[in-house]
């Protein structure tokens, strides 16, 4: 995360709330900052992208269907995370993405989602690739199908599992049953980390939170 000729860390949010909001990502960062208009994005050496209200399907060449709650047509939110997001991977920023911030990222760098989806609205949990099992707090009725060059470094692992899900007009989708349903991703082509569980939603002693801010020590 060396971009700045100094050696403080910065890490931009795309959030504006209290002291806290770059937790638990802010034990990594000497500063914190929430993005306001103007703001010149090169001088950060990280950028966090944060949950919220579904992305416009438009983003991943889809129309929603009855369940999403996104309209036709993006939101202000998604045209200016989307600007963002292209100005980080211009300017070789390491991104996070938390849950909506996770399937941004995964519509950026091409994949798709499905649009509603049981069995994740609580928290669950999920395994790592190295078999390290842990609970992780979840809530989401989106998942990220994802192009073929991203990694998937954790997917669910609970016993509601869904067969299926619901795409653009209202298809039912099944999955096929070797599919790792994706819990957290690397976007190796624009340096970005997707988390879809929230582990700003858990306590720092957490092994969840543990891991994630490993990852983004690793991977940025």
């Amino acid at each position: 995360m060396k971009r700045n000729e100094s050696n403080m860390k910065r890490l931009l949010s795309l959030k504006h709330g209290p002291a806290e909001f770059g937790y638990p990502f802010n034990v990594l960062f000497d500063e914190v900052v929430a993005y306001k208009d103007g703001m010149d994005i090169q001088k950060f050496d990280a950028m966090v992208l944060w949950g919220g209200e579904d992305i416009c399907p438009k983003l991943y060449e889809q129309k929603p269907n009855a369940f999403n709650e996104a309209g036709d047509l993006p939101s202000g939110r998604d045209l200016l995370e989307w600007k963002l997001v292209k100005q980080a991977v211009g300017y070789g920023i390491p991104m996070i993405g938390v849950c909506r911030g996770a399937q941004l990222l995964c519509a950026f760098d091409g994949g798709t989602l499905a649009q509603d989806v049981g069995g994740h609205m609580s928290g669950h949990d999920i395994e790592f690739r190295d078999g390290n099992r842990m609970f992780a707090a979840a809530s989401h009725h989106q998942m990220m199908l994802l192009r073929a060059n991203a990694q998937v470094l954790a997917w669910a692992c609970h016993n509601n599992k869904p067969d299926f899900y619901l795409g653009e007009n209202d298809t039912i989708n099944t999955f096929h049953p070797t599919f790792k349903q994706p819990e957290v991703v690397y976007f190796p082509d624009i340096k970005a980390l997707g988390i879809q569980p929230h582990p700003e939603w858990m306590p720092r002693s957490e092994k969840f939170v543990e891991v994630c801010n490993n990852l983004v020590s690793e991977l940025s």
